[in-house]
Parts: structure tokens; C-alpha cells; sequence
């Protein structure tokens, strides 16, 4: 209550989805640098795939390799994605994915909490993290649908070149930064809206 009389409503708004964006990167970022750490002392930085990544892809890679390193990981390698971008090129375009999936997440929550309470706000935002197990198992054309609508199944990006059964299992990377920038915007729009009309009752935050 402090905060938004203080600010107003219209920046407190702004002030609160542009927090969200921001943490958004940022805990995508730290994610992406602990996907390093296992390799640390025993990778070369380049702008190029190297040798070994190449030859494990090749080996049907997309099966997956273990490696010891203290504990065993497992990585899986896709052939097709390294013939479509460098590795930086894919791990920016990848942050930026995370980035915007974890942005959506954060914005629908914002939007169920004004409209419906917490509970629903956490629920719904379970529901599509849970949706993307749902499409895993999916296959055929179904699959493919089910894909386009279905923003936390993006974060593979690695998955977008690779088809299955002829069909890819990402839609385009066009589609998936147009879509999540268009829904953000749109479920932004009503949240700003809202904050600025609605009547808040200071006694039950969940109002």
C-alpha cells in the first residue's frame, strides 16, 4: 500500500513487471553459467563447435553421453542445430528464449493474482510448466499442435532443427519470440489497466 501510494499506481505497475522481466534474465543467465561449471579446465572458448562436440553428435548423440566429472552428467547432442548457428549465437538466442518463457510465467502470474487470487496466479503458472511433459509424450501431428501453444517446451531451442518423422518439433524461432513478446504485451496491457481502476482492499492482499 506504502509503495503504491507513494509511486502511483501507473509506475508501481511498470516498476513491477519490468522487475519481473529483469530477474528473469538474470536467474536464466546464472542458469546458463552453472551449465558450464561441470566443464570448467576442460573446455576451449570459440566461435566455432569443436571436434568432439561433432563427433558426438554424429554418434547418435541425441541419445545422450555421460560423463564423470566428480558425478556423472548427461548431455545430448544434436546434429542438425550445429549446422544452423555457432555456439554463441545459440546460447544467446537461447537466453533470450528462457528469458521471455520465464517473463510470460511471471506476467500470467501477475495477471491470475489481480483477477482470481495467489492460489490460482501459482496454479496456473504449475499447469504449464506440467504442460510440457504433456507434449514430450505426445506424437504424431498432435505433437506439433500441441508445441505451438505451449511456451515452456521452447527452452529446448536445441530441439528446433531436429525433426521427427518429418515434422519438427519446434515451431520457428520467429514464432515463438513474436508469440511470447505479442502475449506479454497483451497480458501487460490488462495488468496496467487494472492497477490503475481497480479498487484495492489494504486488508486482504489476495483482493
Amino acid at each position: 500500500m506504502y509503495q503504491i501510494i507513494r509511486a502511483g499506481r501507473g509506475q508501481w505497475v511498470i516498476g513491477q513487471m519490468g522487475s519481473i522481466l529483469v530477474r528473469a534474465f538474470f536467474v536464466v543467465l546464472i542458469s546458463a553459467i552453472a551449465a558450464v561449471l561441470p566443464f570448467a579446465g576442460n573446455i576451449e572458448f570459440s566461435f566455432e563447435w569443436g571436434k568432439v562436440v561433432r563427433t558426438l553428435a554424429s554418434q547418435r548423440g541425441s541419445e545422450g553421453f555421460g560423463f564423470e566429472m566428480g558425478q556423472t552428467l548427461d548431455f545430448r547432442f544434436f546434429y542438425e542445430i550445429l549446422n544452423e548457428y555457432t555456439p554463441v549465437q545459440l546460447m544467446v538466442i537461447t537466453v533470450l528464449i528462457c528469458t521471455l518463457i520465464c517473463t510470460f510465467l511471471g506476467i500470467l502470474m501477475f495477471l491470475l493474482s489481480l483477477f482470481a487470487g495467489k492460489l490460482v496466479a501459482v496454479t496456473g503458472a504449475l499447469l504449464f510448466v506440467a504442460a510440457l511433459f504433456l507434449v514430450e509424450n505426445i506424437y504424431g501431428e498432435g505433437k506439433r499442435i500441441a508445441a505451438h501453444f505451449i511456451p515452456t517446451y521452447w527452452a529446448e531451442v536445441a530441439l528446433s532443427a531436429t525433426p521427427v518423422s518429418g515434422r519438427y518439433r519446434l515451431p520457428s524461432l520467429t514464432y515463438m519470440f513474436t508469440f511470447l513478446l505479442v502475449i506479454i504485451l497483451v497480458m501487460s496491457v490488462i495488468i496496467y489497466w487494472k492497477v490503475k481502476y481497480v479498487e484495492f482492499n489494504w486488508e486482504n492482499e489476495d483482493a
